[in-house]
C-alpha cells in the first residue's frame, strides 16, 4: 500500500503527477479501511502546545511535515489531526492557488530495494511545487507544522530483540518493529505538532532557491533531532562503554596516580577500585524495566489514589527539546522519584537518572531501581578523594551528554513535612560540571508533591513520638500492599519556576566564564545561594490540600476538637484569604468547598466526626493528632506571615498599619531564612501593605486610615483572626528560647547556645504536648543564630549588640506572660545546672 507516499528523485525539480483513476480509487479504498482500523484501534498520546496556541492560522494554508516514509505515522497523524479538528493531512492544501491534494509530505525517504535506509539526499516532490509556487506568489504562505512520532518512547541501550521489536529508539522505526509496535504499544504511541514554520519568511530572507531547500531541510533536521532527544533522551551507549569512559577521564587517571603514590600501591589496583565505584554508583537504565514499572505503577495508583492533579508540565515539555533539565522535588516520600519518573513517561518525557543514597541498593529493590534509572551514592565519602572523583566525573558525563537528572537537594526525606534547609553538595558538584563545559544549557526544575495522605504515615507517627528511624528493608516493600484497601486522596505534582544556570552564575559571579575553577569559598557562597533559591522555588510551587488546611486549623484548637460549623466558617475565611493574597502564582489550592473539604478530611482518616444532638464534632484521635502537625508543615511557609500579621495585630495596643509593618520587617528575615519565604527583604514593606488590604478585604479587621480596627470578640470573624495568630506562636517561642539562652549566659559557645535551646525546647514540647518535632530541631536554632550574626544584632564571638533588645522585646510581647513565665524558668534552671 502506497497511498500519499512521495517518490524520491534524483532531479531537484518539480515533476508532474500522473494519476491513474482506477488505481487512485483503489488506494483510496485501502487507505480508507486502514484509517478506519487505525482510529479504533491507536490511542496516541498527543503532548505539547496546541500549535494553534503557538501561532497555527488554520483558515491559511497548512502543510504537515513528517520526518520519515511511513504510511502508519501518516495515519496516526491524521487520526490525531480529525480529533483535534484541525486540517487533515490527506486532503487538499486549502486554497484556490495550490492545486495539491494532500497536506503532507516527509523530510526523508528511503532508499535501496533491499536495505531501504531512509535518505534526505532527494527533496519531496511536493515540497518542490509549493515552493516554486510560493516564489511566483509573493503575497502567498504555507505553513509548515512538524510532526514528531514516537512508538513505545525508549532511550537506546544494548541491543536487545524484544527492545528492538516492541518499543522506539534512535534507530529509525521499521515496519516490521512498528507493526508489533501497533499490538503492544497501541497505548503507548506518542505525538507532538510543534509551532508553524512559515515558508514566505524563509523564501523572503534568502532569495537563492537551492539555499532555501538547504536551510529548510537543515532546520527541520535538527527540529526532528531535538524532539527525539526531549522525548528518549539521549543516543545511550552500552553500561560499559559508559564506565570505561568515565574511567579514562583525566581527572579520575590523575586520581588514580595520586592515590597509587600516597598507598603505595599499583596503579592497575587503585584503577580495579574505581571501576568498582562506577559500578556501584552506575545506573542500567532498562526500558523493558521501566515498562514494567509504568504498569505496575499504573495499577497501583489506580489503588491507593483518586488521582494525580500535574500542574505546569507544558513547562518541562518546553525545556526538554534544547536543554539539560536536572529535577529538584521535595522528598516526603519513598514513592516522590518513582511519581515522578511516572508522570514524565506518562507526558512523553525520559525518565531521568535519579540519585539514590545506597541504603537503597538492597536486594532486589537496588537491581529493579537501577534499571529503572537510579544511580547510588554514599550519604558522606569524606576521607575517600577517589571515591569523590569518581562521582565527580560520573556527574559530568550525566550532564555533559544530556541525561535528564534528579536529586533531592534536602539530602533525606522529611520527617516534619516542611522544606528541610537544602544542601549544597549536589549543586556544587552541578555548578563545577556546568563550569567545565557549559555548551548545553542547563535547568533546574522544581518540583513540588503534595500529598493529602502519605504511605509511610505509621512510620512517622513512631519517629515524632521519639522512636529511632529504623534501616530500610526489603520487606518495607510489603507493608505497601497492606495499604491498598486505605483511601489515601490525591496527589499534586506541580512544576515550579524553572532557574537557568547560566543566568544564576552571571548573577552572583559573574567571572566564572573565564577562571578556570571556581574559588573555594566563592563556590561555597554560590552552592549556598543557588540551594536556597531552589528551595524557595520548591515551596512557591506548594499545593494547598484539604487535609493541609484543615491540619493547619485543627491544630490552633484546643486538644484538636471543634464545631463542625466553626471548622467550615474557618476553612472559608482561609480560602478567602488564599485567593486574595495568594503565596505564588505556582502555588495551588484546592477547588473544594469547606463542606467538601471536611468529607474529604474524613474520607482520608484524618478526621473522626461524632454526632451529637447540638451538631457534629470533628477530632483527630489517636495516632492522627501527632500526623497533624506533619500536614500542616507542608504549608507552613504560605500561611506565616500573615499568621505573624495576626498575631502582633491581636498582641499590641492600639494597632496601626505602619507600626505593624515595622514590627514584621524585624522578624520577616528569619521567617525567611527558616522557611524560605518568596518574597525579597527589599519588596516586603509592599507586600505586607498588601497583605493588610487583603485580610481587611475578607473582614479579619478594618482600616481607618491607617488604624487598624478588630473585630468583635464573638465575631467569626475574630475567631478566624485567633485561629490565623495561633500558627506562628510555636516560632516564635523558639525565637524567644534562642534570645534568653544568649541573655542569661554570658560565656557561651555556638555549640553550647544550640545545644542548650535544643535541651530547652524539648522540654517546653513535653510540657505543651507539642506534637512536632521541629519545634527543636537544633538547625533550625542555628539556621536563626546565623540570621541574627548576618544581620549584625549578634557578633561572630557571640556578643549581643543594643539593636537585639528590641528584637526580643518585640518577640516576648507577642507571647502570652505564662509561655514567657515557662520559657525564664527553663533558661534560669538550665544555666545554673551548666558547667563554667
Amino acid at each position: 500500500m502506497s497511498y500519499g507516499f512521495n517518490r524520491p528523485v534524483e532531479n531537484q525539480t518539480p515533476v508532474d503527477v500522473v494519476h491513474n483513476p482506477i488505481s487512485a480509487r483503489i488506494k483510496s479504498l485501502q487507505f480508507g479501511i486502514a484509517q478506519k482500523l487505525m482510529s479504533a484501534w491507536v490511542r496516541p498520546t498527543v503532548i505539547g502546545d496546541d500549535p494553534r496556541q503557538t501561532g497555527l492560522d488554520t483558515s491559511q494554508p497548512v502543510c504537515y511535515v513528517l520526518p520519515n516514509l511511513s504510511l502508519a505515522d501518516l495515519l496516526v497523524t491524521d487520526h490525531a489531526c480529525r480529533n483535534a479538528q484541525m486540517p487533515a493531512p490527506v486532503k487538499p492544501i486549502a486554497g484556490q492557488i495550490i492545486s495539491e491534494d494532500k497536506a503532507f509530505f516527509y523530510l526523508a525517504h528511503r532508499e535501496g530495494r533491499i536495505l531501504q535506509r531512509p535518505s534526505m539526499r532527494a527533496y519531496s516532490p511536493r515540497l518542490l511545487r509549493i515552493m516554486t509556487t510560493l516564489r511566483t506568489n509573493t503575497e502567498l504562505d504555507i505553513q509548515l507544522v512538524p510532526v514528531s512520532l514516537f512508538w513505545g518512547h525508549a532511550p537506546d541501550r544494548e541491543k536487545s530483540i524484544l527492545k528492538t521489536i516492541f518499543s522506539d529508539n534512535w534507530v529509525v522505526t521499521g515496519r516490521f518493529k512498528k507493526t508489533f509496535a501497533l499490538i503492544f504499544h497501541r497505548r503507548h504511541i506518542v505525538l507532538r505538532f510543534s509551532p508553524p514554520i512559515s515558508l514566505r519568511e524563509l523564501i523572503d530572507n534568502e532569495p537563492d532557491p537551492q539555499l532555501q531547500l538547504r536551510k529548510l531541510r537543515r532546520i527541520l533536521r535538527v527540529h526532528f533531532r531535538r524532539q527525539r532527544q526531549a522525548i528518549l533522551g539521549p543516543d545511550l551507549s552500552h553500561r560499559r562503554t559508559l564506565v570505561d569512559t568515565l574511567l579514562s577521564g583525566t581527572l579520575v587517571q590523575d586520581m588514580i596516580s595520586l592515590e597509587s603514590n600516597a598507598q603505595k600501591l599499583p596503579i592497575s589496583e587503585i584503577e580495579d577500585t574505581a571501576r568498582q565505584y562506577a559500578n556501584e554508583i552506575a545506573a542500567h537504565q532498562s526500558y523493558s524495566v521501566v515498562r514494567i514499572m509504568y504498569t505496575l505503577l499504573t495499577w497501583l495508583w489506580n489503588r491507593l489514589y483518586e488521582g494525580i492533579t500535574i500542574n505546569n508540565i507544558e513547562r518541562v515539555q518546553s525545556l526538554a527539546e534544547d536543554n539539560e533539565i536536572v529535577y529538584v522535588p521535595c522528598h516526603r516520600s519513598h514513592i516522590d522519584y518513582l511519581l515522578l519518573s511516572y508522570v514524565l513517561y506518562t507526558n512523553g518525557l525520559t525518565p531521568p537518572h535519579i540519585a539514590a543514597g545506597k541504603n537503597l541498593n538492597m536486594p532486589i529493590v537496588g537491581p529493579v531501581l537501577r534499571r529503572g534509572g537510579a544511580f547510588f551514592m554514599r550519604r558522606s565519602f569524606s576521607g575517600d578523594p577517589l571515591y569523590k572523583t569518581v562521582l565527580d566525573e560520573y556527574m559530568h558525563l550525566m550532564f555533559s551528554k544530556g541525561y535528564a537528572v534528579e536529586y533531592f537537594i534536602e539530602g533525606g526525606r522529611s520527617r516534619t513535612g516542611r522544606m528541610l534547609q537544602p544542601r549544597t553538595g549536589m549543586v556544587s558538584m552541578t555548578m563545577q560540571s556546568f563550569q567545565r563545559d557549559p555548551s548545553l544549557p542547563l535547568v533546574f526544575m522544581p518540583v513540588y508533591f503534595g500529598y493529602e495522605k502519605i504511605l509511610e504515615a505509621r512510620t512517622y507517627v513512631d519517629e515524632l513520638k521519639g522512636t529511632p528511624k529504623k534501616q530500610e528493608s526489603v520487606f518495607d516493600l510489603f507493608s505497601i500492599f497492606k495499604q491498598l484497601k486505605s483511601s489515601f486522596g490525591r496527589v499534586n505534582v506541580n512544576f515550579g519556576d524553572p532557574l537557568y544556570l547560566s543566568e544564576f552564575m552571571d548573577e552572583h559571579l559573574p567571572e566564572w566564564r573565564h577562571v578556570k575553577e571556581i574559588d573555594r569559598e566563592d563556590s561555597f557562597t554560590l552552592g549556598t545561594l543557588l540551594a536556597n533559591e531552589l528551595g524557595t522555588r520548591i515551596n512557591n510551587a506548594a499545593a494547598i490540600n484539604p487535609v493541609n488546611l484543615v491540619a493547619t486549623i485543627l491544630l490552633a484548637t484546643p486538644k484538636q476538637v471543634i464545631e463542625e460549623t466553626r471548622l467550615q466558617e474557618s476553612i472559608t475565611f482561609h480560602l478567602r484569604l488564599f485567593q486574595a493574597f495568594p503565596y505564588t502564582a505556582d502555588s495551588t489550592i484546592t477547588s473544594l468547598s469547606a463542606t467538601e473539604i471536611i468529607d474529604k478530611a474524613v474520607q482520608v482518616s484524618i478526621l473522626t466526626r461524632k454526632n451529637y444532638r447540638f451538631g457534629n464534632i470533628l477530632s483527630a484521635e489517636g495516632d492522627v493528632a501527632v500526623l497533624l502537625t506533619y500536614y500542616k508543615n507542608n504549608i507552613s511557609h504560605i500561611l506565616a506571615l500573615p499568621s505573624l500579621v495576626a498575631r502582633l495585630l491581636l498582641t499590641t495596643n492600639q494597632p496601626s498599619s505602619n507600626l505593624l509593618i515595622a514590627k514584621c520587617k524585624q522578624i520577616y528575615p528569619y521567617l525567611k531564612a527558616e522557611l524560605l519565604l518568596c518574597w525579597q527583604l527589599s519588596d516586603i514593606e509592599q507586600v505586607l501593605g498588601e497583605l493588610l488590604q487583603a485580610m481587611a478585604s475578607i473582614g479579619l479587621f478594618e482600616i481607618n486610615q491607617h488604624e487598624l480596627i478588630l473585630p468583635t470578640g464573638a465575631s467569626s470573624e475574630f475567631a478566624a483572626l485567633d485561629v490565623l495568630s495561633r500558627m506562628i506562636e510555636p516560632t516564635l517561642e523558639r525565637y524567644l528560647i534562642a534570645l534568653s539562652v544568649l541573655e542569661e549566659t554570658e560565656k557561651l559557645s555556638r555549640h553550647d547556645w544550640e545545644s542548650s535551646c535544643q535541651v530547652i525546647a524539648e522540654q517546653l514540647s513535653v510540657i505543651y504536648g507539642h506534637n512536632a518535632p521541629e519545634f527543636f530541631d537544633r538547625s533550625l536554632f542555628s539556621t536563626f543564630i546565623s540570621t541574627m550574626i548576618a544581620a549584625n544584632l549578634v557578633t561572630e564571638e557571640l556578643k549581643r549588640q543594643p539593636s537585639l533588645n528590641e528584637l526580643m522585646h518585640m518577640i516576648r510581647g507577642s507571647l502570652n506572660p505564662a509561655i514567657q513565665h515557662n520559657i525564664n524558668q527553663a533558661v534560669s534552671q538550665l544555666s545554673i545546672t551548666t558547667p563554667g
